[in-house]
């Protein structure tokens, strides 16, 4: 005979199926109780926008590395590129806002969309300061063109340099903003599990 519930094929003498766990009542087949709740041993289902929170994750802490790298190198502040203890500052925070990303993204906890928030308000500070400071921007620009400045400056005009370092200052903050927006979406990713 086959089960009414699952179709599988059981003996006839059967009072439970083995596959559904239905019973017979009499004549009758139940679908039982157990059956319906969920099994504490099956796997939750993963929430949405799990894998792009996760990837995001790894993005975060190589970010991380990478500020940790560069430690000790200058960033532009208030005209000019300024190096040492402010240098060692700001990277020593970014990476640390960086790892508590990749901590918050790859084991979900409840305050990672806060820490999102945060380090989205903190690069927005950042980039704001960066794109109003164009004497700063024109001191990273000739560090990081040094000699070649004068070559490139014949094939692009230099005002060109300019607009790219602005449009990717405001891609930065639209991509920063666009993410924060995105992981509020997928709020539920960091309910606690």
């Amino acid at each position: 005979m086959k089960c009414p519930y699952c179709a599988e094929t059981i003996q006839d003498e059967a009072i439970v199926c083995r596959f559904c766990e239905a019973q017979r009542e009499g004549t009758e087949w139940v679908r039982s109780a157990e059956a319906d709740r969920p099994r504490s041993d099956s796997p939750r289902p993963r929430a949405k926008g799990t894998l792009n929170l996760q990837i995001a994750g790894y993005f975060m802490a190589i970010s991380a590395g990478f500020e940790i790298i560069s430690l000790t190198s200058p960033v532009p502040f208030w005209g000019e590129l300024r190096g040492g203890v402010l240098a060692v500052t700001y990277h020593a925070l970014f990476a640390g806002a960086f790892t508590a990303l990749t901590i918050a993204l790859l084991k979900p906890t409840t305050w990672g969309p806060r820490a999102v928030n945060l380090t989205c308000i903190a690069v927005t500070i950042d980039r704001g300061l960066y794109l109003i400071d164009k004497q700063a921007r024109e001191a990273e620009l000739a560090k990081t063109l040094g000699g070649s400045a004068e070559t490139l400056s014949e094939f692009l005009d230099p005002s060109a340099f300019e607009l790219i370092m602005l449009a990717a200052g405001l891609v930065t903050l639209l991509s920063w903003w666009g993410f924060a927006g995105y992981v509020h979406y997928r709020r539920a990713y960091f309910v606690a599990r």
